[in-house]
């Protein structure tokens, strides 16, 4: 859960340097630069952890659909 935790908080760390940044410089055209450097972030990484998820269930998949379909 920590791992999720600080994967999500480096994931936003371009975004929050543009609006700091841009607070800092009073320059609101890097804090509106935080919108698109935002949504490419999240994209990416929902590219990439969606992959990582896919690899993990096509090599541990078996097991869990047998855990899971087990009768109690």
């Amino acid at each position: 859960m920590l791992a999720t935790t600080l994967l999500i908080v480096l994931g936003a760390l371009p975004v929050v340097a543009l609006c700091v940044a841009g607070e800092l410089a009073d320059l609101p055209v890097l804090q509106w630069l935080g919108i698109p450097a935002g949504i490419a972030t999240g994209a990416a990484l929902a590219w990439w952890w969606g992959s990582l998820a896919q690899q993990r269930l096509v090599a541990r998949g078996p097991e869990l659909l047998a855990t899971v379909s087990k009768e109690r």
